[in-house]
């Protein structure tokens, strides 16, 4: 399972990712590891507002066996980098060609109470992945 993984810091590479994680999962002090957790694949995503010029970085860390995801999230919701808390959750890949809120007949007119539809998405984003080489 991907996991999405916010408030990393700027300088990270994937590696020192993959190696605070890991510390995470398995510290000494810890009367209770998370057990039989492995990282298969350890990523920076970078997404940057196009209008404004301010990089994003995000961690995209792929755990298994997904069973135990939800406890190495949960662990990871406690953890701190450099002073700051990090919040994580289950990826979820959208895909733009499944909107629903794309319009089924094209000319149509939108329903008048979506007043909020163009600005659920952020659509000028420019984003780059950097494996744990990079």
């Amino acid at each position: 399972m991907w996991v999405f993984i916010k408030g990393i810091p700027i300088a990270i590479t994937g590696k020192e990712l993959h190696k605070l994680i890991t510390r995470q999962f398995n510290p000494v002090w810890s009367i209770m590891p998370i057990k039989g957790v492995k990282i298969e694949d350890c990523k920076i995503l970078k997404i940057m507002r196009t209008n404004s010029r301010i990089w994003e970085h995000y961690g995209l860390v792929y755990i298994s066996p997904s069973r135990l995801a939800h406890a190495a999230i949960g662990r990871l919701n406690t953890a701190s980098l450099n002073g700051k808390r990090v919040q994580s959750h289950p990826y979820i890949r959208r895909d733009r060609s499944r909107d629903r809120r794309q319009q089924a007949v094209v000319g149509a007119e939108s329903y008048p109470g979506e007043r909020r539809r163009n600005d659920r998405r952020r659509t000028i984003l420019v984003s780059q992945i950097s494996g744990p080489d990079d």
